[in-house]
């Protein structure tokens, strides 16, 4: 079996990130939102392949990788690289493949993005697969389905490459970049990006920044999705990818007279060693804190940096030239997008024969000696050209060098080499680009620029070479091409750098593959034995499990297994499945059933399960219940407001008594799930006024006018019940004001006050008037007289008010004194009353 898998190398072998639970095909017990630890001890993960029968269900063979790591305290997501080896039952071009992990909490199978990085049809495929969970002591097990002759691929490297919550890709490494600021611009929608205390909401070409001194080195770099995160100022380039961690670096391209090296080492304590070629200049400790060294390389010679455990390096020169993060050595075909002035290759201490080709078709092997240098620039290698319009060159070290070119003709910046692996399709800069220089390593590669706003700028499209391929944009001069917020988007993987418009700075550009976490210890994995793969289980989905349905022909849902021949799907009244009412056997790809007419279930209660079956085997779902229940619940009981009830109080509430679920026909009922009430001014509710809803046995309304109300129960089944009795009741309130409201009069005189009356709420009604003296002390010879009794009051009269005039007449022998005469209006309808006083004083002369 190990023709499934190979190793392709230290560096290649190890690309994972830790996430939560997104993909989802694990085993063992790995809880929810857990935080990482990014310390590990070495532990596996299991990775099955499964092949398919020829009726085009998945099954068979099983291949089996571990996933050793070390020390994962907590659940981590993890994108991995691994190499597979074409086996006959898979499609050529391998666009079969899908990936699965068991999630033991769920108890199922789910899939898990995945990306095909490079392929060699009917030999082998290098494929990115987001693993959902790491935690240490625990087997994980994914599971590779293939041999669907019908499957088209589902390789996404955004999905690949993203997270459902931030997860950490990068450090701040550099006092540049501390001391500098940093630009963000988000390469997606929906991305969260968190630095040190400060936290984006970003969508796709959506910048933001942080004021210099506001990072510190040590800062983690968190995101949900691809960023582009960089410098604010002159000389500081990227963040450090934490994927671009190592113990070996190697670099020439030494020209400034103090060269600064900072590092930072998130899993411990580091022992570091700085040479400046063979010599040994200084041995530093390194931690999560970070350091920063200056010491002069040689100019000629390779510095060479040596840790014990992984660390992140970022190199600056103190003069104002040369920054870059550094990428480890490696002996993987390094890439570069331009040779604008100088390409240095540097080897270590055993030197390296290197291979070269560019894209203007040069090419060649030189000899690095020992802990030096090659220029590849120039020439008399492979040529350059200022401004980006160099050559693109690949290479590769028979032993682990590192790569840059260096300084377009203002000669200020650097840019690093990097493999296939670290190649993406997206990229782009909160800062505006003089030019924008790619690397394409596939033929016909097409690239294309949008400005901030999203518009296509530029469309280019790379050579015919199947090795290395130059794109360029903007090149050749030092006009601005486009403003920040800009992206470049290709349709084949690429490596790209730009000039930044503001500092001449030629600066690396981030990609999906840099968005990757990583753990140290690193997991790693193997192969194990083939084995016959029987049917998953199959997940039920509907009715619910103890759910209720007043359909006697139900639809059923379930998620069909992976790797069956067929489907069996079984209904009973007994748990047991003595004797189904139903039995179907349905298609492999199967996942839903309608009874027929013929097979209608009697109201009551029913089980149901799931069996797939293969030439191998069988598996099961859970058993399942649900009620048919198609009888009406019992109308409910009202108990107030009574019938006739009248208020001035707009805000009525209802009550009445809970009912049962109707039990005539089956024992197994529904039960009630909430009460329907109905409020309308026409007794045989057309359409009602209000319908409302309520799981309790009252609701308050806001009514008014004469109206009705009846309420019934809705069961859980979706039956409505009977409806209770229709009552009646009004709502109406009015107000009265009387101008003015105190009278002085002499004996044998008269006088008028207006009465006004206003509509507050409700339906027209007839206002009767009267009037009575109050109080122990009344009157004599004093005559009250209203200009009209009875008056009938609108909807205009809301606002517009019914004015009576009523006329206070004192004969000549009238009693004097001070009375009060209290003004009673009355509504013919409802009965609701309203008074108002008028305090009327009479004299004998008045002076």
């Amino acid at each position: 079996g190990s023709g499934f898998l190979t190793n392709k190398g230290e560096n290649a072998a190890y690309d994972i990130e830790l996430i939560k639970p997104y993909y989802r095909y694990l085993t063992k017990e790995l809880k929810h939102n857990q935080k990482i630890k990014l310390d590990i001890e070495a532990k596996k993960i299991q990775i099955q392949y499964f092949e398919k029968n020829q009726r085009g269900g998945y099954l068979k063979r099983v291949k089996n990788f571990y996933l050793d790591t070390k020390t994962v305290s907590k659940k981590f997501y993890y994108i991995k690289s691994i190499n597979i080896s074409y086996n006959p039952h898979m499609k050529s071009d391998f666009s079969d493949l899908r990936f699965a992990w068991y999630n033991s909490t769920a108890d199922r199978e789910e899939e898990i993005p995945y990306y095909i990085e490079e392929k060699v049809d009917s030999e082998w495929v290098t494929v990115w697969v987001k693993v959902t969970e790491l935690k240490n002591n625990t087997d994980t097990t994914i599971h590779v389905y293939y041999g669907n002759s019908d499957a088209t691929s589902a390789s996404n490297i955004s999905a690949t490459f993203s997270y459902s919550e931030p997860r950490t890709i990068g450090y701040v490494v550099s006092d540049k970049i501390v001391n500098n600021g940093i630009k963000i611009l988000s390469l997606c929608d929906n991305n969260t990006i968190i630095i040190g205390d400060h936290t984006f909401h970003l969508d796709e070409q959506e910048a933001a920044s942080i004021p210099a001194g506001d990072v510190q080195i040590g800062d983690a770099i968190k995101v949900k999705g691809l960023a582009q995160i960089e410098g604010a100022g002159n000389v500081d380039d990227i963040i450090v990818p934490i994927s671009w961690a190592g113990t070996l670096f190697i670099y020439g391209g030494m020209r400034d007279s103090q060269d600064t090296f900072c590092m930072l080492c998130p899993w411990g304590t580091a022992t570091v060693k700085i040479y400046n070629g063979s010599t040994l200049e200084k041995t530093v400790t390194v931690d999560s804190s970070g350091v920063c060294v200056t010491n002069d390389i040689t100019s000629g010679h390779a510095v060479r940096i040596e840790s014990d455990i992984p660390i992140l390096v970022f190199r600056y020169g103190g003069g104002g030239q040369d920054a870059w993060a550094f990428y480890p050595a490696t002996t993987d075909y390094l890439y570069g997008p331009s040779v604008s002035n100088s390409a240095y290759v540097a080897a270590g201490s055993e030197g390296a024969t290197v291979s070269y080709v560019a894209s203007n078709g040069k090419s060649g092997t030189v000899s690095v000696g020992a802990n030096s240098q090659v220029n590849l620039g120039g020439k008399d290698y492979v040529g350059s050209g200022s401004s980006g319009s160099g050559p693109a060159i690949r290479i590769k070290g028979s032993k682990p060098v590192g790569a840059i070119q260096q300084a377009d003709h203002d000669g200020t910046e650097s840019t690093v080499f990097v493999p296939l692996k670290e190649m993406g399709t997206k990229f782009g800069s909160a800062i505006a680009a003089e030019y924008i220089v790619v690397a394409a390593p596939y033929p016909n590669t097409v690239c294309k620029v949008y400005d901030p706003s999203g518009n296509l700028i530029g469309t280019k499209t790379g050579g015919s070479r199947d090795d290395v391929n130059w794109i360029g944009f903007g090149t050749g001069n030092d006009t601005t091409y486009v403003q920040g917020g800009w992206k470049l988007e290709s349709n084949k993987p690429v490596w790209v750098y730009y000039e930044a418009d503001d500092n001449g700075d030629e600066t690396n550009l981030l990609g999906y593959k840099q968005m990757r976490q990583y753990v140290y210890p690193e997991p790693t994995y193997s192969i194990g034995e083939e084995e016959v793969a029987k049917p998953t289980k199959p997940q039920l989905l509907e009715p619910e499990n103890g759910g209720s349905t007043n359909d006697d022909t139900p639809t059923l849902r379930w998620e069909p297994a992976m790797n069956a021949d067929n489907h069996t799907l079984l209904i009973d009244n007994d748990a047991d499945f003595s004797s189904p009412e139903v039995t179907k056997i349905l298609g492999p790809t199967a996942n839903s059933y309608t009874l027929s007419s013929s097979e209608a279930l009697p109201e009551g209660k029913w089980y149901w399960k799931v069996k797939a079956n293969n030439s191998y085997g069988e598996n099961e779902s859970d058993v399942w219940s649900f009620i048919v229940d198609k009888t009406p619940p019992l109308p409910p009981e009202l108990i107030s407001p009574s019938n006739g009830y009248a208020t001035d109080d707009n805000e009525v509430t209802f009550v009445w008594n809970a009912t049962q679920d109707n039990t005539t026909n089956s024992s197994y009922v529904s039960g009630i799930a909430y009460y329907e009430i109905q409020i309308d001014d026409d007794p045989n509710f057309t359409s009602p006024l209000i319908t409302d809803t309520t799981t309790g046995t009252s609701i308050t309304e806001q009514v008014e006018g004469r109206l009705y109300w009846r309420v019934r129960a809705w069961d859980e089944a979706g039956n409505p019940g009977i409806f209770s009795e229709v009552r009646n009741f009004t709502v109406f309130s009015y107000s009265i004001k009387a101008s003015p409201n105190e009278l002085q009069m002499q004996r044998g005189s008269s006088h008028s006050i207006t009465l006004s009356i206003y509509l507050d709420y409700g339906d027209p009604e007839n206002i009767t008037l009267s009037y009575t003296w109050r109080g122990e002390n009344k009157p004599s010879n004093i005559d009250v007289t209203f200009g009209k009794n009875n008056v009938t009051l609108e909807e205009n009269n809301k606002t517009v008010p019914v004015n009576i005039s009523i006329e206070f007449s004192s004969g000549s022998s009238a009693t004097t004194g001070t009375f009060t005469c209290e003004i009673i209006a009355t509504s013919d309808y409802s009965g609701i009353q309203r008074k108002i006083n008028i305090s009327v004083t009479v004299y004998s002369m008045l002076f």
